[in-house]
């Protein structure tokens, strides 16, 4: 593994999360035009990142680089499990809180934090553990 990779796992790691914190997700992750095509290029990473692995062969790298490719895939689909959840208890999407502090959404803001902070949390604890990874396999060489 090289830095260029990092990168490229920085980006896959962050691509969903950015996407909620971008407010693109009615359009990309729950029922937009692009959702489908989203959802199939998701699927596309995940197999990508299975023929890397098969090109590269296994090694100290496989579990990192196989949850590397379905990370994409692993945050779209939690995000539409807690949206649908939602939906179906409220009966509405969640409203964007986003300096919003009129009253009465208290679930809104309860839905925004845990998604953010698990998508959040997930995402970097990822990144943090393969800078790390990479660190050590540059230094070994």
């Amino acid at each position: 593994m090289n830095e260029y990779l990092l990168y490229t796992q920085i980006i896959l790691i962050l691509l969903v999360p950015s996407i909620y914190m971008l407010n693109l997700h009615t359009s990309l992750l729950v029922g937009g035009k692009a959702t489908k095509a989203f959802d199939a290029f998701t699927i596309i990473l995940l197999f990508l990142g299975i023929a890397y692995l098969i090109w590269q062969g296994l090694s100290k790298y496989t579990i990192g680089v196989l949850c590397i490719a379905a990370s994409p895939l692993i945050h779209s689909q939690i995000f539409k499990v807690c949206f649908r959840a939602f939906v179906k208890k409220f009966g509405r999407p969640p409203k964007d809180v986003y300096l919003n502090f009129r009253s009465g959404l208290f679930w809104d803001r309860a839905f925004a934090i845990c998604v953010s902070l698990g998508c959040i949390y997930i995402s970097w604890s990822l990144v943090f553990y393969f800078h790390w990874e990479v660190i050590e396999s540059i230094k070994s060489k």
